[in-house]
């Protein structure tokens, strides 16, 4: 999207790598070269670019130090001002030749240098961080400012049906950081049905048969399902389907399955952290397995269609639209620097 954003002045071209190997046969060849050669492709493209291009724009790759005009910084789930914030990477589903090097480096020398070499702050000029918990993150991590842009959602292709089912959906890829295992702890303790919906990584798949266990030990069985990865159009229709989407990830940096959830009229409950605050309303926000027992509840009985619509009101601003034009005003701020 940010493409589509910067195609609408200029000519565009996109550097991704995966392109400069599209062509090679035969796939395990392919495969090889891209595992091989992403990192040091990746860091020295980035660098001969930044001499020839007028902007270039990367995403924030904690890992591997890109080099660009602008960055958009979006952190992994978890990233607080109790760990590593923007540089937190909490679970790795797969080992490659770079991180083996980087642990190894990270073995030898003191942290903060590890994190000056994967860090940078100098590698780009301009930051965008994806909320203003993130440019908080930012300040404190490499105390330096950023734009403030929030992701684009597609609120637009949600609507607020007015009849609705006793029905918690929660979204997210299923693993420990996103803290799922709460749903086992209180779900059984709510008179409503639990609807997962996400990829497990390697941990995953244990968490999800610990939450079923838990429901099956109060005789609730038919209370949880999970459905692993479902097309947008599933997604949509579930969403539509419910009354509340349930968040439990702490120090989420924004948030998109929230805001989906509320565009589609659902009220959300969510953990108090992160970028969430940031438009979700208070009183629907909790920091104990207590509080969320209770807000779910609540959410549960006040739900109406009124309040479904306010809900999707309250987030339509996060929409294409309004990501792009801000990219553009901030993309022309950078130039003209």
């Amino acid at each position: 999207m940010i493409k589509e954003a910067l195609e609408r002045e200029f000519i565009v071209q996109d550097l991704a790598m995966h392109k400069f190997f599209s062509h090679v046969k035969p796939p395990i060849l392919r495969f090889i070269l891209r595992r091989i050669l992403i990192v040091p492709f990746l860091i020295l493209y980035s660098r001969l670019a930044f001499t020839s291009y007028k902007l270039v724009f990367i995403n924030w790759v904690p890992r591997i130090p890109l080099k660009g005009h602008l960055a958009y910084i979006q952190p992994f789930a978890g990233a607080s001002e109790q760990n590593d914030g923007i540089i937190y990477e909490p679970h790795q589903d797969r080992l490659d030749f770079f991180s083996l090097w980087k642990r190894r480096v990270e073995n030898i020398f003191p942290s903060r240098f590890s994190k000056r070499i994967y860090l940078d702050p100098h590698r780009s000029k301009f930051l965008i961080a994806n909320s203003y918990y993130t440019r908080r993150l930012i300040r404190m991590q490499l105390r330096r400012d950023a734009f403030v842009v929030y992701p684009p959602v597609p609120v637009d292709q949600y609507q607020c049906p007015r009849s609705r089912r006793e029905q918690i959906v929660s979204i997210g890829r299923v693993s420990p950081e996103k803290n799922f295992n709460l749903i086992g702890q209180i779900g059984p303790q709510i008179p409503a049905k639990f609807i997962l919906i996400g990829k497990c990584d390697p941990s995953g798949s244990q968490i999800v048969a610990e939450i079923k266990k838990s429901f099956q030990n109060q005789g609730l069985s038919d209370n949880f399902s999970y459905f692993g990865w479902v097309s947008n159009a599933t997604k949509k229709s579930l969403l539509e389907q419910s009354k509340v989407i349930f968040h439990p990830a702490e120090y989420e940096p924004f948030g998109i399955a929230v805001v989906e959830g509320m565009a589609a009229g659902c009220i959300p409950v969510a953990h108090r952290s992160g970028g969430i605050p940031e438009f979700v309303p208070d009183e629907f926000l909790f920091n104990t397995a207590d509080e969320a027992l209770e807000k779910l509840r609540m959410a549960l009985q006040m739900w109406s269609p009124e309040l479904a619509v306010q809900m999707h009101k309250s987030v339509i601003h996060f929409n294409k639209q309004r990501f792009m034009d801000e990219i553009m005003r901030i993309v022309n701020q950078v130039i003209k620097k």
